[in-house]
């Protein structure tokens, strides 16, 4: 069940005060009135029991404050979704209920209702929780996030953090061109930057190339090992977007609205802005990093009578396709496992089974006891005294 039911909550609370009462001198509202002071040192799981007990409350009473408030703790706690639906809410709220929903009335609470809203804009609110924000994350509760900075810092070769940076990030701020807090997300910022730059790689031969030249690559990196997760981490990034775009397109439509109906809007500027370098980010990088096309570095041209492909200057050799048949040798085998790769890449991008398929591809050529020493090393020694195998 969603934290915040638009619906639901968009429902009259009767014909004759479809808003329900005024209950901002309860304590109830007033807790939650005040709660964002304490947002700063609460864990998302915290966060969104606030959101839940907004949402509980509004089913008594429609107030923007209360959805005000839900986008707060939800934009805080990295769940943009729930944020854009308290948004949604307080856009047909205002739309639908112009005249009813609290503060109000609204010839009196116009301006009133403008200032309730404008207070997003204070830094903390909405643009501090953004810019934090991870737009993807690997694998595991406890994988990197890797934020907007990241993605500009990984639109570029990045170097392995060195002495020599940390002597040069340690004389900014000695010569106050840094703040010792601006300092302190800066090595986190370039490690988190290269992480992604890597694995990232797998998807364009040119930044490959670049980073080969400047010895910025590690010695074992596998393109095709890692390009399931850059993919993964790529849909990531199309879902964020999608989910950014719709925030910005609430506060355009609720600024909209506003001046519709009362010729003056909340400014969200500094919101708006904010959302629009993400989106420029991550458009940004996922131009330089696309997805692989259809036949990418397949060779074009017609099939001679065996039904290889013709091969194309300077395109790497491939693999003899796979053409259904039992495979009778290892080699077979190897050509089968190939294709079985090139389906989930084409087809299933975030599937984890490449990763295990490149393993079982490097046991085909093994015999039985570099198989063990590779599957069980803790065993094979037992094995090799059992068979009588000299185990060198």
């Amino acid at each position: 069940m969603a934290l915040f039911d638009l619906e639901t909550l968009l429902v009259p609370l009767s014909d004759e005060a479809p808003c329900g009462p005024d209950l901002r001198g309860e304590p109830d509202f007033r807790d939650i009135e005040d709660a964002p002071g304490a947002f700063a040192n609460q864990k998302p799981p915290e966060l969104l029991k606030v959101v839940r007990q907004c949402a509980e409350l509004l089913t008594r009473t429609k107030d923007q404050m209360l959805a005000i408030v839900a986008v707060q703790a939800a934009a805080r706690a990295g769940d943009i979704a729930t944020a854009n639906e308290a948004l949604a809410f307080i856009a047909r709220l205002t739309d639908e209920q112009w005249e009813h929903f609290h503060p109000g009335p609204a010839d009196e609470m116009v301006i009133g209702r403008i200032n309730e809203l404008s207070a997003l804009t204070r830094p903390a609110a909405v643009v501090l929780p953004l810019q934090r924000l991870g737009l993807a994350a690997m694998p595991g509760a406890a994988g990197t996030e890797f934020s907007t900075g990241m993605l500009a810092q990984a639109m570029d070769t990045v170097p392995e953090w060195t002495e020599e940076l940390e002597s040069k990030l340690a004389a900014q701020v000695e010569s106050g061109a840094l703040t010792s807090v601006a300092a302190r997300s800066v090595k986190p910022t370039h490690e988190g930057a290269r992480q992604l730059r890597i694995i990232m790689l797998s998807l364009s031969p040119a930044a490959r190339s670049k980073d080969a030249a400047e010895d910025a690559v590690p010695s074992d990196f596998d393109a095709d090992a890692t390009r399931p997760l850059a993919l993964a981490l790529r849909g990531q990034l199309i879902e964020r977007r999608a989910q950014l775009q719709a925030m910005s397109d609430h506060f355009y439509t609720l600024m909209e609205i506003y001046q519709n109906r009362a010729s003056d809007s909340p400014s969200f500027g500094p919101i708006t802005a904010q959302l629009k370098t993400m989106l420029k980010a991550i458009d940004d990088f996922l131009e330089a990093f696309p997805e692989p096309g259809e036949g990418e570095g397949e060779a074009t041209g017609d099939a001679g009578e065996s039904g290889g492909a013709v091969a194309v200057a300077g395109a790497p050799a491939r693999s003899r396709g796979f053409s259904g048949d039992t495979p009778r040798t290892r080699a077979d085998v190897i050509t089968a496992l190939d294709a079985i790769k090139r389906y989930y890449a084409e087809h299933e991008p975030t599937s984890p089974v490449p990763l295990m398929l490149n393993r079982v591809r490097d046991w085909v050529e093994m015999d039985f006891m570099r198989l063990m020493r590779d599957i069980a090393p803790e065993s094979a020694g037992e094995v090799a005294k059992l068979l009588a195998i000299d185990d060198e």
